[in-house]
């Protein structure tokens, strides 16, 4: 699963990823996401939300473009 291996890289790395999430993806992808996010053992779903929220405190997800975008596809 792509979630364990964004999990196991390098945050730097994994923030780069999820950057790339969110300004290539559209509202549809960000929906499947989401969609996706749904279905993760809750461990996994805890540890990827406490690495978007590492990013977007300052991180590769702070700036405009790309903060909040995930956390929507989140809910």
């Amino acid at each position: 699963m792509a979630v364990i291996n964004l999990l196991e890289i390098p945050r730097d790395n994994s923030g780069h990823v999820l950057q790339l999430l969110t300004m290539l993806a559209s509202d549809d992808d960000l929906q499947a996401f989401g969609a996706a996010f749904g279905q993760l053992q809750p461990g996994i779903r805890a540890d990827l939300m406490a690495l978007i929220a590492h990013h977007e405190a300052d991180e590769w997800l702070a700036d405009e473009r790309s903060f909040g975008r995930l956390r929507l596809a989140q809910n």
